[in-house]
């Protein structure tokens, strides 16, 4: 499908992130066209919750989430695994683009581990890190709560706990793989390896905030000789498992 006039305009007036390095590049236009007479769901949020960071803050950006419901629309998963589930945005997103009955898997840590002890635990050599600015501000990280109230053909199930320990062999084999965890490179890197194992063949891995250093140096070491492609002017990048 094209864009509607006002989606348009929004990414018309998109600043495009750090061009990373990818082996093919394609555009948001480019992706969704060629659907004609099929709408892409953008799910309504609910409201900001705790604290003064709202539930989109550091979510995927509007047309990255358009992307995603574009994505499931063509991929037509019926097993969707996400790592990072966060408030549950991008989990929503994918969901409500499923018209046929599918099931997502979104994983977090527990939620009664604090933003100040995520941060401290995975991101305390960066003090620019959004669990830094959650734990400052004394906001929840309320995860999975843009999922509350959800209702549709995809069962979504919320999981927690940690990658490095989590059983991932009754989940497997999955369709649509989206890796959206800690973004330091160790744990970006591990995260991308499991999400590989997990992925059938022909199956989709899809990076958020792939235009982080970190996170572009680990999938292209996990993934070497795979095609890797960046969406422009979004954090998008994907891979398809041979």
């Amino acid at each position: 499908m094209g864009l509607p006039g006002s989606l348009l305009e929004i990414y018309r007036r998109m600043k495009s992130p750090r061009k990373p390095m990818a082996d093919e590049v394609t555009t948001i236009s480019a992706f969704l066209q060629g659907r004609p007479g099929e709408s892409i769901k953008l799910p309504m949020l609910p409201g900001a919750g705790s604290g003064t960071a709202g539930i989109e803050f550091a979510a995927a950006s509007i047309m990255e989430r358009i992307v995603l419901g574009a994505m499931v629309r063509q991929e037509h998963p019926g097993r969707i695994f996400e790592i990072g589930t966060f408030r549950g945005v991008t989990a929503l997103s994918m969901a409500v683009n499923c018209t046929w009955e599918a099931v997502l898997w979104t994983l977090d840590l527990p939620p009664e581990i604090g933003a100040e002890e995520v941060n401290q635990r995975y991101y305390s050599s960066n003090p620019k890190s959004g669990f830094r600015q959650l734990a400052d501000d004394g906001t929840k990280r309320d995860v999975g709560s843009a999922l509350r109230g959800y209702a549709g053909p995809c069962q979504v199930e919320q999981l927690y706990g940690d990658v490095a320990t989590f059983d991932f062999g009754p989940y497997c084999p999955v369709d649509l793989f989206f890796v959206d965890g800690c973004h330091e490179y160790e744990a970006a890197r591990r995260d991308t390896l499991v999400a590989w194992k997990c992925l059938r063949p022909g199956g989709l891995l899809v990076w958020h905030d792939y235009t982080w250093k970190s996170v572009e140096r680990a999938a292209r070491d996990s993934c070497a000789g795979t095609c890797i492609t960046w969406i422009e002017r979004t954090s998008l990048a994907f891979g398809r498992k041979p």
